[in-house]
């Protein structure tokens, strides 16, 4: 059977058939992390993007929420304690996190935030979710599932740009996977996507989704 995924320009993609929202690399609090003298790093704040998921969690009327990469990048009381406000607004939806390695929060938040655990990857349906790491090979990669990697960062150049240096996050597809876009706006340079023949790629820039190749 046919699945529909659709990708908003807040960077989740929406899985019709499943009512699930797929995010990578929410990086919940980065400011605090990036935020020092000389930086010139919006104000962005943990609670903005909090909104911005719940949008996008209303917009698709999603049950589930699957998230590659980390949750948060700080243990901040203040922070933590909004999240749990934020969960209990959304008791009812089931929440799934593949998990990085590096992950700063510990199984007790997640036992108390209802949140389902997974190492490095999740498949359902046939597709598979997971962190993107270059220790992980594939032991048959033509009978590999379709896979979306989150913990890239993709970004490409647009043509025409007087700022050639200045990428764009994007959605990558190829014939076996797709590369999601850093939920968080703070992964502005990313990995730079080189796309070949029957590969797609669909750059995010300000509040437009722009179809490269």
């Amino acid at each position: 059977a046919n699945n529909i995924f659709w990708m908003s320009v807040e960077r989740g993609l929406f899985w019709e058939e499943k009512k699930t929202l797929v995010v990578a690399d929410l990086h919940l609090g980065i400011k605090d992390i990036y935020t020092k003298p000389g930086l010139a790093i919006p104000q962005t704040s943990y609670t903005a993007d909090l909104d911005r998921l719940k949008a996008l969690l209303y917009h698709f009327k999603a049950d589930k929420l699957l998230l590659i990469g980390d949750i948060s990048q700080t243990k901040n009381k203040k922070q933590v304690d909004e999240f749990f406000s934020w969960r209990k607004h959304f008791s009812l939806l089931q929440i799934d996190v593949i998990q990085i390695k590096e992950d700063i929060l510990t199984l007790p938040f997640y036992e108390e935030a209802n949140i389902q655990l997974h190492k490095m990857e999740t498949t359902v349906e046939g597709f598979r979710f997971r962190l993107d790491d270059k220790r992980f090979k594939d032991a048959n990669k033509k009978k590999a599932p379709f896979t979306f990697y989150g913990h890239v960062h993709p970004a490409i150049p647009l043509a025409g740009e007087e700022r050639k240096l200045k990428k764009y996050p994007c959605y990558y597809f190829t014939p076996k996977k797709c590369l999601l876009p850093a939920f968080s706006h703070y992964k502005k340079n990313g990995v730079k996507v080189q796309p070949q023949k029957n590969e797609f790629v669909y750059a995010l820039k300000e509040n437009e989704l722009m179809q490269v190749v």
